[in-house]
């Protein structure tokens, strides 16, 4: 089964307003051979560096805007969406600035949802690759369903900082977390060796 990925060409953002190292967090997929077998990888554009995801048949994506959003077949509900930081200047998550990035989860809720329940911070959840990063975690009212979200701040070790957003119905949300967490954990720079056209 071929992993179902639609590209938009619409986007907010011109790569060529991206700096040279900057990651482009639109997705592209491709077929690299790894030990004599065909293996597909969504991958980021960083100038010439490309940042690979290791994605399986139950992984669907779709390039929305400036980031991708992800959703899996073996998840009832739930989208994972990576996109470029909203918070400017990028700020160290210690201080004053954890409250800013609390406030700022917080509004990236859909139009008309009150005041967000639950509210939950951890840094670093996701520690490797020698990121740094911190999550906000709450939930909300929506069209009749509790939502639960978690809003994760990462930053890469270029300085350059995402934002991942995952939500899903509250019954289906730690296994959204679980699928997500997995996905994001397997970067890897995706090296020059045999692509399959």
């Amino acid at each position: 089964m071929r992993i179902q990925i639609l590209f938009l060409l619409l986007s907010a953002l011109s790569p060529a307003l991206l700096a040279a190292d900057d990651i482009d967090f639109r997705g592209h997929i491709t077929q690299v051979l790894e030990d004599g077998l065909s293996q597909q990888r969504l991958y980021f554009s960083a100038g010439e560096v490309k940042y690979a995801l290791s994605i399986d048949d139950y992984v669907s994506a779709t390039v929305s805007g400036v980031g991708t959003k992800f959703t899996f077949k073996n998840v009832n509900s739930g989208v994972f969406e990576i996109r470029p930081s909203p918070m400017t200047p990028v700020l160290p998550f210690a201080g004053e600035a954890v409250e800013k990035y609390r406030k700022l989860a917080l509004t990236l809720v859909p139009e008309g949802v009150e005041e967000p329940q639950r509210t939950e911070g951890s840094a670093d959840p996701l520690s490797v690759n020698g990121w740094k990063s911190y999550r906000v975690s709450f939930s909300y009212p929506f069209s009749g369903v509790i939502i639960r979200k978690s809003v994760t701040f990462l930053t890469f070790e270029n300085g350059q900082q995402a934002v991942i957003e995952n939500s899903a119905k509250e019954a289906d949300f730690e296994g959204l977390m679980s699928r997500a967490d997995h996905l994001i954990r397997t970067w890897h720079v995706l090296t020059n060796g045999p692509v399959i056209p």
